[in-house]
């Protein structure tokens, strides 16, 4: 024990410090690297942190930046929407400017057809006014198509314009064909058209055109244009196409003579005037055809029985004026005027033959290729179920 002490004791301070020191050191620099380590993670989770944070307020941003986009596309809309309803209803706030701002779309002028007069030179030159049109006796009725494809021949069409007490100005064509027969030799056809279409639209290479419809029905058509459509002078509205039906039916009178069975086919919107004529009970008038119809304007958003004041093309209270036998064509697929306003109407005819309703077709498709046999139910309508010529106008 004497020498262990005695060797310790021969230890130097100096020496002591120095080993404690090493030891000292070897801890401090343990120490310190698990410190780096500890803000190297620190710093770690800290960067971390920061790009989420960075990703969450990017994508907070983005969102807000949809919300402001949406929120202006929704005030565009709405003001768009309101400048519509005034447009509409408040520019004027009239009855019949509004029903002309809802009901009929012209094309514009001249992009289907044209016509040409013949001058005392015999020279043709382009027309695009049915009143200038009326003054040349002979004139040439020329498509535009709007669609590549094979031209449809206007051949043997009399183009005529006919003026009526409102003072329009409107082209008339009689379009007929080789087919006719003693059932349709004395019976003529005139045909209203749909509120977005006028002549030329039934020229056209792949739709249903007017030699199209004479030859199925082997009969002789008429078809006219409404006041505003195509180069008749005038404006469209719900006053003008009655005078307009008038006109035309007067103009089928003189020319055909008092010996002519007179049907009217009404499409669409065409239903309202050719409803209307038949409620006056015109001479010669054996029948009438109606596709799609509708009983009035307001029963296409509401079901009433009662007519507002408010209403317009009331066809619903004119049906029992009709004393004709009357052929009702509807598809039931029909989403722009339902099936359920030919139902209504049928009702209200007296003389209504039974309906003919198509269960694929819709409001375009009625009346098109896709359904020739509403043309052959027409047809046994035209030639089986009309008035015959000795018991018309007794």
């Amino acid at each position: 024990m004497n020498v262990a002490a005695s060797a310790i004791d021969e230890i130097s301070d100096q020496e002591l410090i120095s080993v404690t020191g090493i030891v000292t050191s070897n801890e401090l620099f343990s120490d310190h690297a698990d410190n780096l380590k500890s803000m190297r993670h620190m710093e770690l989770q800290s960067k971390d942190h920061l790009e989420l944070n960075d990703i969450k307020s990017e994508r907070i941003k983005k969102a807000s930046k949809k919300r402001r986009c949406y929120c202006c596309q929704l005030c565009l809309l709405l003001l768009k929407f309101t400048g519509i309803l005034c447009h509409i209803f408040c520019c004027p706030p009239i009855p019949e400017m509004i029903i002309r701002k809802l009901a009929f779309h012209p094309l514009k002028k001249g992009k289907t057809y044209v016509l040409y007069g013949k001058d005392i030179h015999g020279n043709f030159i382009l027309i695009n006014n049915a009143k200038k049109a009326s003054k040349f006796t002979s004139l040439k009725f020329e498509v535009q198509q709007l669609i590549e494809g094979s031209s449809i021949s206007v051949e043997g069409i009399e183009t005529s314009i006919i003026k009526t007490r409102r003072g329009s100005y409107l082209p008339i064509l009689m379009i007929s064909n080789n087919l006719s027969n003693d059932e349709s030799k004395d019976l003529v056809v005139l045909f209203s058209q749909p509120n977005s279409s006028d002549l030329g639209c039934y020229f056209q290479s792949r739709g249903l055109n007017f030699r199209d419809i004479s030859e199925l029905l082997k009969t002789v058509i008429y078809a006219y244009d409404y006041s505003g459509y195509g180069i008749s002078t005038g404006s469209p509205s719900e006053k003008n196409i009655y005078a307009d039906i008038e006109a035309a039916y007067k103009h089928i009178s003189e020319s055909q003579g008092p010996n002519v069975r007179i049907a009217l086919l009404g499409y669409s919107i065409g239903t309202v005037p050719t409803i209307y004529m038949a409620s006056k009970h015109p001479p010669n008038l054996c029948g009438i055809v109606l596709i799609a119809p509708l009983a009035s304007g307001l029963r296409l958003y509401t079901k009433t029985n009662r007519t507002c004041c408010m209403d317009r093309f009331l066809s619903y209270d004119r049906a029992p004026n009709v004393n004709v036998p009357v052929l009702i064509c509807h598809g039931c697929m029909d989403n722009i005027i339902p099936k359920n306003h030919g139902e209504i109407l049928m009702e209200r005819f007296p003389r209504a033959v039974p309906p003919f309703y198509v269960e694929e077709a819709n409001h375009l498709t009625i009346f098109s290729r896709h359904n020739l046999s509403v043309f052959f139910r027409i047809r046994y309508f035209l030639f089986h179920e009309t008035d015959p010529l000795h018991t018309l106008n007794h």
